[in-house]
């Protein structure tokens, strides 16, 4: 086999000329001599070509364009009768001298050639028989070459849209009983369940005294979503005195006992209001007094 190649000095300018002249002489029909380095044989893909070597150390040439970067050559030396090998030179190597490409192999192996070209430009191949060993004239050697744009790159798959998620469902909690505990204990349970104290005094008689409990909204044990604001309404310590005039005096009295009053009964003479039924209550409706005050409950006994 022949040692390392290193192309002529003249030959780098046949590759620059090669570089103008690549795609009017591969479609050109005048002659070529690919034992000639003047003349060197054009190539394209899908050549398959047929060539002899007529002594030890011979070389044929041949040549191809690459239009564009990124392009596939592969280049088949096959049916070898003798030692040959195979050199791809480039116009755009750094070294243009010095083989882009080779495949040495021992006797009568194939050799082979394929790679990438990153750059467009001219390329020479070189066909060369080992000078140290006999040739076969008479038994032709096949050169292949296949050259094949870059690939299309795959185009990535749009990133799929997050599907929208689900809304959460909202926490709920169970309105805590509260009735006459102290405003502040009973804001401190609401606030650890996440629920929001809606504070209102009121004239409103709770059995534990002022400042305290003596209403809530919702009531205990309404479930509600966590947040949500309760009514709360905290004992004056007076009390406002109901509307009870046409009531049954029975009713009239319990609801004043509810309310926080000692009634204070009495039966008067009336002509515009049945017996039995409340004619009027002292104070009057609407009248605040402190819990456990006295109201007189005027009750008619008819006329």
């Amino acid at each position: 086999m022949p040692g390392p190649r290193t192309t002529p000095p003249f030959l780098l300018a046949l590759l620059l000329c090669l570089l103008h002249a690549w795609p009017v002489a591969a479609q050109s029909d005048e002659p070529c001599d690919p034992a000639s380095l003047d003349a060197p044989c054009p190539l394209a893909d899908g050549s398959h070509v047929a060539g002899t070597l007529e002594q030890p150390g011979a070389r044929n040439y041949f040549w191809f364009g690459a239009p564009e970067p990124g392009m596939h050559v592969r280049i088949d030396l096959l049916d070898l009768a003798a030692d040959y090998d195979l050199y791809l030179f480039s116009d755009q190597a750094a070294d243009p001298t010095q083989p882009y490409a080779q495949s040495v192999s021992p006797g009568l192996s194939p050799e082979h050639i394929e790679l990438d070209l990153p750059n467009p430009g001219t390329y020479l191949v070189e066909v060369v028989s080992d000078p140290g060993q006999a040739v076969a004239p008479d038994s032709p050697y096949t050169l292949l070459l296949s050259l094949s744009p870059p690939p299309t790159p795959t185009p990535e798959p749009p990133t799929p849209l997050p599907l929208p998620a689900a809304p959460a469902e909202p926490v709920r909690v169970a309105v805590p009983p509260l009735l006459y505990q102290a405003a502040p204990s009973a804001v401190e349970r609401l606030r650890r369940l996440g629920l929001v104290a809606d504070l209102e005094t009121a004239d409103r008689y709770a059995p534990s005294g002022p400042g305290t409990i003596a209403d809530q909204e919702p009531a205990a044990g309404q479930q509600v979503e966590v947040g949500s604001h309760v009514r709360l309404l905290v004992a004056s310590g007076d009390v406002a005195i109901p509307t009870l005039a046409g009531r049954p005096e029975q009713d009239a009295t319990q609801q004043l006992r509810t309310a926080g009053f000692a009634v204070d009964t009495r039966h008067v003479r009336s002509a515009d209001v049945p017996a039995g039924l409340v004619v009027e209550v002292r104070p009057g409706p609407g009248a605040s007094l402190p819990a456990g005050s006295t109201v007189v409950l005027l009750v008619s006994q008819g006329s």
